[in-house]
């Protein structure tokens, strides 16, 4: 039998197990209280399983399909969805190797990824859609632009990488984020990585979920950076005719991304300076109203 002062405290440490998940809330509560519901779900490809999030209804508009930065998963957009999904289909696949979606047999460039998710709108009878993308993710759908201009009515193109070959390098002799060792320490450094590049308006449960998106994917988390640094983002722009709005939030990306503007003929420019990682999380009825009138200013 337990005595009272035992219990008192055995259930005080097991509060401290517990608070981290009492304090999380639920996916579902994230978009509680507004517009649109987001939904799940799997779509089958011959390169595995693409998971995805979808929001919305088909309308006069065009859907919009998000591509997210890395390592992280749609996870990030969540109640960005549920404010763009009110007037519009919306969805957001996990890149291939993050999220929920099955990993690529070998280490992806961003032709791969974008390949593989051409084949997930395929899939999921996406025609000529509007584009947003988010570091990684802007790679992919300027990549899927150059390759399938047809499909791509606008781009919405959040934080573009734009790195020099001894960038990528540097990276490529210190991946990150580093795997998992039997110390912890690479848990450690990306739990203060997390910390320090923290947004303006960043949750805490904003921060724990990116930390969580970071170690889900274990050895395999540095994939998707690797292919951003690599990928010939100016080349691939001067290609592109679709209309862009190039979004510059107070990120890793901030200074780097202005390599750009000379490709960036057909565009507009959104700096916000008072945002940074976790903008879609932070402000996403604000973020929504931005991308819809980019995306809706024909008819305004």
């Amino acid at each position: 039998m337990i005595r009272l002062p035992e219990c008192a405290t055995l259930l005080a440490a097991l509060s401290l197990f517990a608070a981290p998940v009492l304090a999380e809330p639920a996916d579902r509560s994230r978009f509680e209280d507004r517009p649109a519901e987001v939904t799940r779900d799997f779509a089958d490809t011959p390169g595995g399983q693409i998971h995805f999030r979808r929001a919305g209804d088909a309308s006069e508009h065009p859907p919009v399909v998000l591509f997210h930065q890395s390592p992280n998963s749609s996870q990030v957009f969540v109640e960005f969805m549920a404010e763009l999904g009110v007037d519009r289909a919306v969805f957001a696949p996990d890149t291939p190797g993050f999220g929920e979606s099955d990993r690529p047999s070998d280490i992806p460039e961003i032709a791969d990824y974008a390949a593989a998710l051409a084949v997930f709108l395929d899939a999921e009878n996406i025609g000529r859609a509007d584009l947003l993308g988010y570091h990684t993710g802007a790679a992919i759908a300027i990549e899927i632009a150059r390759r399938h201009p047809e499909r791509v009515r606008r781009l919405i193109l959040v934080g573009i990488p734009a790195f020099t070959p001894e960038e990528a390098a540097a990276f490529e002799a210190q991946p990150w984020p580093k795997p998992f060792d039997n110390e912890g320490k690479a848990v450690a450094e990306s739990w203060r990585s997390s910390l320090q590049w923290r947004g303006k308006g960043q949750s805490d449960a904003s921060v724990r979920r990116w930390f969580d998106q970071k170690t889900a994917n274990g050895p395999f988390a540095w994939w998707g950076a690797r292919s951003a640094l690599r990928y010939p983002t100016r080349e691939a722009l001067s290609e592109i005719d679709a209309p862009i709005l190039f979004v510059r939030p107070r990120d890793d990306l901030w200074e780097s991304s202005l390599r750009v503007l000379p490709e960036l003929t057909n565009s507009q420019r959104l700096d916000l300076p008072q945002y940074g990682f976790g903008l879609f999380e932070a402000a996403p009825a604000y973020m929504a109203s931005e991308v819809r009138s980019f995306l809706d200013w024909e008819t305004r």
